[in-house]
C-alpha cells in the first residue's frame, strides 16, 4: 500500500507529461529531423524550460548554492553578479558578426545545420576546434544524465522503504516513459512539458509553503541551533568564496549549451534578448530561498554530504515522513516534475549534439549522404535509446561514488567553454589576436585542464572540504582557463614579436 501511494503521484506525473508530448507530435507538419530537435520553440516556454532547467540540475544548483549552507545570504550577491556577467557575455555575443552570421545560415537552411553555437563556433575557430567542442559536450551531458538518474536512486533509498526490485521498476518505468515521450514529442513536447512542470512546481511549492505546519514539519523538533546564522571566516576565505560563486553564475548562464539551444538558436535574437533577461531576474531571485533553506537548515546541525548533500535527504526524508498526506502527495509530485525536467533536457540534447557532432564530422559532398543515413529521426531516436540504457545500466550498476565522481568532473565543462564564447564576443581583443590559430587554442586548452586539479587541491586545501564547499569546482575551472589562456597568449605574442 505504501508502495502505490508513493509511486502513484509519480505516475499521474508521467502520464500528464506523456500526453502533453503526444499532442505537441501531432502537430507538428514537417517529419525532417530539424522539425523534431529544434522545432516548436516560443519566448514563453523558452522563459520556463530555462529556468526549470537550471534549477532542476541538481548537482548544479547545489554547487552554486552550497556556500549559502554555512555563510548564509552574502552567497546571494556574487551569484547574482555571476549571471549577470554571463548574460553581458551572451549579449556581446547575439551582436556579433559571427551570430549573425549564424542566423543568416539557419534562416537559409531552416537549421539544417544545427543550432547551437557550435555552428557559430565552426566558421571562425575551424572544425579542429568546433568538433573537440561538440565531443565533450557530447560526454558531459551523458554523465550529468548518468549523474542525475544516480540521484534519482539515491533519493528514492534515502526517502522511501522500496526494496531493490522496487527501485529497478521505478527507475526504469521513470526513464522509460520519460523517453517515451521525448521520442514523440521532440523538441517542442519537452518545451511543453518542462512548462507544465515548471508551473506544476511554482504551485505546490506555494501550497505546501502556506501550510502553517511545513516549517515546522521540515525543522522540528530539533535542539536548539548549534551553530550561528553566518559564518565569518577569514579574508582568503571570504575572497574564495566570493570569486567561486561569482564564477559559478558566470559560467552556467554564458556556458550553457541549453541555454543557447532554448534562445539564439532557435529564437530570433531580439526574442532571445528579452528571454535572458527575464531568466536572469528569475535565476536570481530562485536562488534566494535556496539558499536561506540551506543555511537555515544548517543552523540546526545539518551538514552537507556527498553532491546532493545531506541537508536536502534530510528535508525530503521528513517531507516525505512526516507531513500529512496531501503535503507528502504535492512533493512527490514536485519531485517528479524537477527530476523529470532534467531528465528530458539531457535526452533531447544529447539528440540534438548527435546530430551537429555526426554532421560537422563529414565534409561538404559527404555532408549530404551523412545526412540520409545516419540523422534521420529515427536513427537520432535509436542513438538516444543506447544512450538512456547505457546511462541507466550504469547507475543501476556501478557504485554511486564512481558516478558522482564524473559528476563532480563535468561541473568544470562550462568552464572549458567560456574562453571559446568570450573570444567569440570580443574579435578584436589582445588574447583574440594572440590566440589566432587552432594550435594555440589547443596548447590553451590543454594547459587549461592540467592547471585544474592542482587549482581544486588547493583551493579545497584553504575552504575546507569539497563535499560543503562545491561551488569551488566552478572556481577552479575558471581560474584555470584564465592561468592558461593567458600563460598561451604571452607565449604567442613573445613568438610573434620575434618573428617580426
Amino acid at each position: 500500500m505504501q508502495t502505490f501511494s508513493t509511486a502513484l503521484p509519480i505516475l499521474l506525473t508521467l502520464a500528464l507529461s506523456y500526453f502533453l508530448a503526444l499532442s505537441a507530435s501531432r502537430k507538428r507538419t514537417s517529419v525532417h529531423a530539424t522539425s523534431y530537435l529544434f522545432g516548436g520553440n516560443s519566448p514563453a516556454l523558452a522563459v520556463s524550460s530555462g529556468v526549470g532547467s537550471i534549477f532542476s540540475f541538481s548537482i548544479a544548483a547545489t554547487a552554486l548554492v552550497s556556500g549559502g549552507y554555512l555563510y548564509g545570504w552574502q552567497v546571494i550577491p556574487p551569484l547574482a553578479l555571476g549571471a549577470s556577467l554571463g548574460t553581458i557575455l551572451l549579449y556581446r555575443i547575439y551582436g556579433s558578426s559571427a551570430a549573425a552570421a549564424f542566423k543568416t545560415a539557419t534562416k537559409a537552411d531552416s537549421l539544417r545545420g544545427g543550432a547551437s553555437y557550435l555552428r557559430m563556433v565552426a566558421p571562425v575557430f575551424g572544425r579542429r576546434v568546433a568538433q573537440p567542442l561538440a565531443l565533450l559536450l557530447l560526454v558531459s551531458h551523458f554523465l550529468m544524465l548518468t549523474l542525475e538518474l544516480s540521484l534519482v536512486k539515491l533519493v528514492l533509498v534515502s526517502t522511501t522503504s522500496f526494496t531493490p526490485m522496487d527501485l529497478v521498476v521505478i527507475l526504469i518505468t521513470v526513464v522509460g516513459i520519460c523517453y517515451a515521450y521525448v521520442y514523440v514529442g521532440g523538441y517542442r513536447g519537452v518545451l511543453l512539458t518542462d512548462h507544465f512542470q515548471l508551473w506544476t512546481i511554482i504551485l505546490l511549492l506555494g501550497v505546501c509553503i502556506g501550510q502553517s505546519d511545513a516549517v515546522n514539519t521540515l525543522f522540528m523538533p530539533e535542539p536548539l541551533p548549534t551553530r550561528g546564522a553566518i559564518h565569518w571566516p577569514s579574508f582568503l576565505n571570504i575572497v574564495l568564496l566570493h570569486a567561486s560563486v561569482v564564477s559559478g553564475g558566470f559560467l552556467f548562464s554564458a556556458g550553457s549549451l541549453d541555454q543557447w539551444y532554448r534562445t539564439a538558436g532557435t529564437l530570433p535574437l531580439p526574442q532571445a534578448k528579452r528571454v535572458l533577461r527575464i531568466s536572469l531576474a528569475l535565476y536570481s531571485l530562485g536562488g534566494i530561498p535556496l539558499v536561506l533553506v540551506g543555511n537555515a537548515a544548517h543552523r540546526w546541525g545539518l551538514t552537507a554530504e556527498g553532491p546532493l548533500n545531506q541537508i536536502s535527504l534530510t528535508l525530503l526524508q521528513r517531507g516525505l515522513t512526516l507531513a500529512p498526506p496531501s503535503l507528502q502527495f504535492a512533493l512527490l509530485v514536485v519531485l517528479t516534475c524537477i527530476l523529470l525536467t532534467t531528465i528530458d533536457t539531457h535526452i533531447i540534447t544529447l539528440q540534438q549534439l548527435y546530430y551537429e557532432t555526426a554532421l560537422g564530422t563529414s565534409d561538404q559532398s559527404g555532408a549530404r549522404k551523412v545526412l540520409r543515413r545516419f540523422l534521420g529521426p529515427q536513427q537520432i531516436r535509436v542513438f538516444a535509446a543506447l544512450a538512456v540504457t547505457l546511462s541507466t545500466t550504469i547507475v543501476l550498476l556501478a557504485g554511486e561514488k564512481l558516478v558522482f565522481r564524473a559528476g563532480l568532473a563535468v561541473l568544470s565543462a562550462p568552464g572549458f567553454l567560456a574562453p571559446i564564447l568570450f573570444l567569440v564576443g570580443f574579435p578584436e581583443s589582445r588574447l583574440a589576436r594572440a590566440l589566432d590559430s587552432p594550435r594555440a587554442l589547443g596548447a590553451a586548452f590543454l594547459l587549461s585542464v592540467a592547471l585544474f586539479p592542482p587549482l581544486l587541491s588547493l583551493f579545497v586545501r584553504l575552504q575546507g572540504p569539497l563535499d560543503e564547499h562545491l561551488y569551488l569546482i566552478c572556481g577552479a575551472a575558471l581560474f584555470a582557463q584564465v592561468a592558461g589562456y593567458g600563460i598561451t597568449a604571452l607565449v604567442r605574442c613573445a613568438q610573434q614579436k620575434r618573428s617580426r
